[in-house]
């Protein structure tokens, strides 16, 4: 069981968490409650939980407190962050402090709950493996050569303190490795979570197993090499090259990772992104050489999407620096939402967006940005228009946000909530109706289409039975819904085709229709032709 301390100072809150799952069923005790920051501090140290519940808004000391008491005893306890929707200078600050997720109060759900709970129970269990595998060398040797090479290899990659002790029983063990003339290939597998589960319970051993005898196949004839599973789809080859030169261990090194990329995408179903560094003269410099190319890897968001393969040495280290809010950029940005003169405002969003990503940084900070923008332009509509706050359309366009894969689907993904921001707003985009309850209810659809919503959806949103707004809104609009929220989805896709770096499998999450067959039969009825062959005769 994992020990969980719930701490908020609103006990409707604290009885509502304890109610709404069955937290012995998934592997959670709940070891106690605390009513402010000071008493989560004290207890804390009594009961040290596996993880923290905790509100971002409390009396005596608030969250960020808590956090950073946390991170100063050293404590392992992951820490999940509830917050309001006004919170969210808190909610950035808490994310930048090490909290491993947010929850919104007003749309905690036993769904959302309990997936954001086993989430961070992955990472812990993940956490103690690495932990264990530095800590119990004895016994690890005991499990095979194998496993023991896999072993002593991350003690080189992650142990800087004993890196001599680290060398010496790597060169005990994988004498078939010369200490020059090696490269180290980083390889990152894509929606790694997704894969494994295929193969729950053992999902990771029995990938990690295949995985090896796929890059076995690649490489039998040809360098000595050795290889480690760092978690969470990240794994490194450690491979000897020739002392022929940079530009034919270049060649050498992107023939062999066509070769693995080409296998795994054929045997396993999985694509990868793979960096290496060809400078690597020792087995002391690996730490280093990892850190760096667990940083460069970040280049991969600012590739075109079909880049597959890098050279570490033809990249600078990606910036960690944040990304500062322009108070008069967003002044103007608000001045243009009030006159409605989108055209100007997705302008200045494309020219500060290419300022912006000119110099690349580290995507998750990109990200973060973007995140607080769009929260602050929708928290101006929504108070200058007078408008009821969508939190589950907010909550939505955070996660594709975080889920965007490239600097092209992140562009895409920011200008399409502002032309949802248009659509909300503007009059003209709004069928000419009489009935308020179909005006509602096309609002309604306009804000949702790119969810799985049904006709009941929508009847139950405007309190009347389905088949009555069925009749409604054909007399309304002389269309169907179903017509109606079709043709919504359509047009939008046929807006995102346009971008050559967006995945016809992503367009169709983005509205509304993730399955890949639904959506593309869908989309051929609508125009004729398949999404591949629309996108090629339009860019």
């Amino acid at each position: 069981m994992y020990k969980v301390l719930l701490v908020d100072d609103d006990s409707l809150v604290r009885q509502t968490l304890k109610a709404v799952i069955n937290w012995e069923k998934h592997g959670f005790q709940i070891v106690g409650e605390a009513i402010d920051g000071l008493d989560a501090m004290e207890k804390i140290d009594v009961c040290n939980p596996d993880i923290l519940v905790l509100d971002m808004s409390m009396p005596q000391a608030d969250g960020i407190e808590v956090i950073k008491y946390v991170q100063k005893g050293g404590c392992k306890t992951k820490i999940l962050v509830l917050s309001c929707y006004d919170d969210f200078s808190y909610v950035k600050e808490a994310l930048k402090l090490g909290a491993n997720d947010y929850m919104l109060k007003h749309l905690m759900k036993e769904d959302s709950l309990i997936e954001s709970l086993l989430a961070i129970k992955h990472d812990i269990e993940s956490a103690r493996r690495k932990n264990q595998a530095m800590d119990h060398m004895e016994q690890i040797a005991k499990e095979g050569a194998s496993l023991l090479k896999n072993r002593l290899l991350l003690k080189l990659l992650y142990d800087q303190t004993n890196s001599q002790k680290s060398e010496q029983e790597f060169k005990q063990y994988c004498k078939n490795l010369q200490p020059n003339n090696l490269a180290l290939i980083y390889i990152k597998v894509q929606d790694y979570i997704k894969v494994i589960k295929k193969n729950d319970p053992n999902g990771s051993d029995i990938f990690f197993t295949a995985f090896s005898n796929t890059v076995y196949e690649v490489f039998e004839s040809g360098h000595n090499y050795e290889i480690a599973n760092c978690e969470d789809g990240k794994f490194v080859i450690l491979v000897n090259i020739s002392n022929s030169g940079q530009l034919e261990n270049k060649k050498y090194l992107d023939c062999a990772m066509t070769k693995v990329g080409q296998a795994l995408s054929e045997k396993l179903r999985i694509e990868v992104q793979a960096i290496s560094s060809i400078n690597c003269t020792s087995y002391l410099k690996l730490w280093k050489i990892y850190e760096q190319l667990d940083n460069k890897i970040n280049h991969f968001f600012y590739e075109k999407s079909d880049k597959k393969y890098l050279i570490a040495e033809d990249f600078s280290i990606v910036s960690a620096g944040e990304i500062k809010v322009d108070d008069y950029q967003i002044r103007a940005y608000k001045e243009y939402i009030k006159k409605s003169r989108f055209s100007l405002l997705r302008e200045a969003l494309m020219k500060e967006f290419s300022e912006i990503t000119k110099d690349r940084i580290v995507p998750a900070h990109l990200k973060t940005y973007y995140i607080s923008l769009i929260s602050t332009m929708y928290s101006y509509i929504y108070e200058h228009f007078d408008m009821k706050r969508d939190y589950v359309y907010m909550e939505t366009t955070t996660r594709y946000i975080l889920d965007a894969g490239n600097i092209g689907e992140l562009l895409t993904i920011v200008m399409g909530i502002t032309d949802h921001a248009e659509m909300l707003i503007s009059n003209d985009l709004i069928p000419k109706v009489e009935n308020d309850y179909v005006k509602e209810a096309i609002q309604y659809i306009q804000c949702h289409y790119m969810k799985d919503i049904i006709l009941t959806d929508v009847a139950n949103h405007i309190h009347v039975s389905s088949t009555y707004f069925s009749y409604l809104f054909k007399q309304n609009t002389g269309m169907k819904f179903i017509d109606y929220i079709k043709e919504i989805r359509m047009k939008k896709a046929c807006e995102y085709l346009l971008d050559a770096n967006m995945k016809v499998k992503k367009i169709g999450e983005l509205v509304g229709m993730p399955n890949r067959k639904y959506f593309s039969k869908a989309f051929k009825e609508y125009t004729g032709m398949s999404p591949q062959e629309y996108k090629k005769r339009n860019i």
